[in-house]
């Protein structure tokens, strides 16, 4: 256990340290649930999370539609010999295959989706866990929807989903329990609702969260 420590301290101290980026941190806290396999990261930014697992050894899957990211993440990945498979492609096209991945995190993109697309993208994360393997999402609340400055910006377009037509975007905000729902075959490991402050200078507010861990069991 002491080595395990010493390795995913090693990992944190040099993403935080060479690229000012750190891994959610309840991915750290429950280390100890994820087996070692593939690990895959969906909508993945800039790579804060998929480095971290890259760092520690898994096999890494990062996925987003962004050009700029994901040339950034091969160019990494191959200075640091990182076993990190960059993929430039909308997460909804992105095939994710059965019972493979032993972690798929989702932070901050599901919420960008009409709920339709939610389902579907929900249901391939589901199908691609392999035993024992845990799916992470951290997304927002519809009580952040109602303390948005940009209210007016938005066109409701069904239940708590509305489209920003100047950025072209869907928003969707999950409800109370709403994120359980995707995830019902899972053992929860962790759930949470929270407020958390927003600490960039140009928009700083509260933000309004929910974060949820679970495992396939069977």
């Amino acid at each position: 256990m002491v080595e395990q420590d010493q390795l995913w301290t090693q990992a944190y101290l040099k993403l935080k340290g060479q690229w000012k980026l750190e891994p959610n941190w309840k991915l750290i806290e429950y280390l100890h649930l994820i087996p070692q396999g593939p690990v895959l990261d969906l909508g993945a930014g800039n790579g804060r999370n998929a480095l971290f697992f890259a760092k520690l050894g898994h096999d890494v899957d990062y996925v987003d539609v962004s050009k700029t990211y994901s040339r950034r993440m091969k160019d990494r990945a191959k200075d640091e010999k990182l076993e990190l498979t960059a993929h430039n492609t909308d997460i909804r096209e992105f095939d994710i295959p059965e019972k493979h991945y032993v972690l798929i995190i989702a932070s901050k993109i599901l919420q960008l989706f009409p709920k339709a697309d939610i389902e579907d993208i929900t249901r391939k994360m589901n199908a691609g866990l392999a035993r024992k393997g845990l799916i992470y999402v951290y997304t927002f609340s519809v009580e952040n929807f109602k303390h948005s400055k940009r209210l007016h910006e938005l066109e409701l377009v069904e239940e708590n989903t509305y489209y920003h037509k100047k950025h072209r975007q869907h928003f969707h905000y999950f409800k109370s329990d709403e994120l359980l729902s995707f995830f019902p075959k899972l053992r929860m490991i962790f759930y949470n609702e929270d407020k958390v402050h927003n600490l960039k200078k140009r928009d700083s507010r509260y933000l309004f969260v929910l974060e949820y861990l679970g495992q396939r069991v069977h």
